[in-house]
């Protein structure tokens, strides 16, 4: 099928709803002529006249009508197009699908929600917590949320908040048990382990202090693969393990864990959350002002 040029279309309907070149070029912001070579173009490529011309006026031949018609009912539909996208990136809205890790999406995305949708009353937003990695385009996701390493799929990711795990165990755990002042104390606790969800293996205790690096050997009495399941495992005072600070937290406040160690740094604090998302050209209005949104008001609780 033939295609012809928008600019043309545009020309003879406008010339036919206001009768004259002159005021379709004036409408056009174009000259006369120009307006007259791009309408005969048009006749030309369809092999049929639009225009019966006279030295004093134009009409429409019966082609024309027909043509004229379908050209201004289409022309119509962009414009209603364009207003529509102008709107929404005005007024974002739309479904916005964001996948993310349980831990952060409850402790740190989930308070703002309330917020981002009293600003953005028009966009409905689904939160997906997996704490496996999703790639937001295979997986209809429009926002992801992980932490380490990201994936090597050509993702935007910007920097989100740090990935801060302590050491801790209950008052009533510890008081049974050795005192702990150092890390080689610690083969001598029962501890509750984290199995990574990327590789599978069970994460590694490892500690540095003044450029010395303390690996802890496993006395594992509990091996699981969520923090939900690690915090109510050391809850229950089965033993020591790593809580993120966004569990930890509430729970040192209240007294009910302790934090362990805490001159001791430790090696895994030094990887981050990420915010990922398919492409940054022509990123769509609900997309950006989350991102923008969540950068601005999230909040890294301090033990």
């Amino acid at each position: 099928m033939m295609r012809h040029s928008l600019q043309a279309i545009t020309a003879f309907v406008k010339t036919a709803s206001l009768g004259s070149f002159a005021s379709a070029a004036k409408d056009l912001e174009q000259t006369p002529a120009s307006i007259s070579k791009q309408v005969k173009k048009l006749e030309q490529q369809l092999g049929t006249r639009l225009l019966n011309r006279t030295t004093r006026s134009l009409s429409l031949t019966d082609e024309g009508k027909y043509l004229y018609n379908k050209y201004r009912a289409a022309l119509a539909l962009l414009d209603s197009s364009s207003d529509w996208l102008d709107l929404r990136k005005q007024q974002p809205s739309g479904k916005l699908r964001v996948s993310m890790p349980q831990s952060i999406g409850l402790h740190v995305i989930m308070p703002l929600i309330p917020k981002f949708k009293t600003k953005f009353p028009h966009i409905e937003v689904e939160l997906f917590f997996d704490d496996n990695v999703k790639d937001p385009i295979s997986h209809g996701f429009d926002v992801g949320i992980r932490g380490g390493g990201m994936p090597s799929s050509g993702l935007i990711a910007r920097k989100l908040v740090p990935m801060q795990f302590f050491l801790c165990a209950t008052p009533e755990y510890l008081a049974s048990k050795p005192r702990i002042t150092s890390p080689a104390d610690l083969v001598l606790h029962q501890q509750v382990r984290f199995r990574l969800t990327g590789n599978g293996k069970v994460e590694e205790w490892t500690f540095e202090k003044s450029e010395e690096t303390f690996t802890v050997t496993e006395n594992t009495v509990l091996t699981v693969n969520t923090q939900d399941a690690m915090c109510d495992a050391i809850l229950a005072h089965m033993g020591i393990g790593f809580l993120d600070v966004f569990n930890l937290k509430p729970y040192v406040d209240s007294g009910k864990l302790v934090y362990l160690l805490p001159q001791y740094h430790s090696l895994d604090q030094d990887r981050y959350y990420h915010l990922y998302y398919p492409n940054r050209e022509n990123l769509a209005a609900k997309v950006r002002v989350f991102i923008d949104f969540v950068i601005k008001h999230v909040q890294v609780p301090v033990l």
